[in-house]
């Protein structure tokens, strides 16, 4: 057979090949632009759905994160550990989490606690691992009366009760005590895996009956939460923290939904009765309820 032949069959050969792969790829192309258009118009269509049923909220992201599977184990040890570092303080101890009432006086601005509440936390003879906390204004707006930092791991921070430095906030913005739990031995157990959206986390809790009606959105945040516990860990698992109130009471609900798989993680709910009082020791005092889908382990206003 002529080379020169031969050599025209390749080319010929060569070309549809890539004409094929090329069109299988412009459908292939297609059909998820197709399917992102679809999901869009979906999403639009929800939120339309949810503005209709009374519900409020800013704009969600559509951008998606990523995060890992993370393990740790209580560090409630460590925390003993570091007592005799503790100056002015009286400590109690549950199973899991200390609590210290404060000997001296420290007022802190009712706008930014955190201006002095963080030279406080980087103290060692004030808190333990303090520098491994980080203020949290969403869990701070939570309560009148109570500031919140969370703790850092990697990829992260801890929303959830198993890594938290609350302080209570008394009369005239003075810290009355906090309370402390911590985690240790903190770190990823597979690879980075990539997360849902803010968007569709509010988007599944809607669909999942989570989200009622005339409800206003607080604030949505992705952060760690406890999934389960093995033995002496625990393991974690990014999650949108979403923070709901009824526009009927001063309830605030905080929903937390799995974020990687959409699920709505149920647990014990806790009730906590929180005053919001005056700096003027003649005004009167308010009290509300605070409603958190919290954690098996500890009830807190702040989760």
């Amino acid at each position: 057979m002529d080379f020169r032949r031969i050599q025209w069959i390749f080319i010929v050969a060569f070309v549809a090949i890539n004409t094929f792969l090329f069109v299988t790829w412009q459908k292939s192309d297609s059909t998820v632009t197709e399917s992102s258009q679809r999901n869009a118009n979906n999403a639009t269509t929800i939120l339309r759905e949810m503005k209709n049923d009374g519900i409020t909220f800013t704009t969600p992201s559509s951008e998606e994160a990523e995060g890992y599977y993370a393990s740790a184990k209580s560090g409630l040890s460590r925390l003993r550990a570091g007592v005799d570092n503790l100056t002015y303080q009286d400590l109690r101890f549950n199973a899991t989490e200390m609590t210290s009432y404060l000997h001296q006086t420290l007022t802190v601005s009712p706008k930014k606690p955190q201006t002095q509440l963080n030279r406080f936390v980087k103290s060692n003879a004030n808190v333990t691992a303090g520098d491994e906390y980080v203020y949290s204004a969403e869990l701070s707006k939570v309560s009148a009366n109570e500031v919140v930092y969370v703790q850092k791991v990697p990829s992260g921070t801890i929303m959830a009760p198993s890594g938290q430095l609350r302080f209570r906030i008394g009369a005239k913005n003075q810290v009355i005590s906090y309370t402390q739990s911590y985690v240790i031995q903190a770190e990823p157990l597979r690879e980075k895996t990539t997360t849902i959206s803010q968007q569709k986390a509010l988007i599944w809790l809607y669909q999942y009956n989570e989200l009622p009606n005339s409800t206003k959105v607080l604030w949505s945040k992705l952060a760690y939460s406890r999934l389960l516990r093995v033995s002496d860990n625990n393991v974690y698992v990014p999650t949108w923290f979403i923070a709901l109130k009824s526009k009927n009471t001063d309830n605030v609900v905080i929903k937390r939904v799995n974020a990687f798989t959409g699920a709505v993680m149920k647990s014990t709910d806790s009730t906590t009765q929180v005053t919001n009082s005056s700096s003027s020791s003649g005004s009167s005092s308010s009290t509300s309820s605070i409603t958190v889908d919290n954690e098996d382990d500890t009830a807190t206003t702040g989760n």
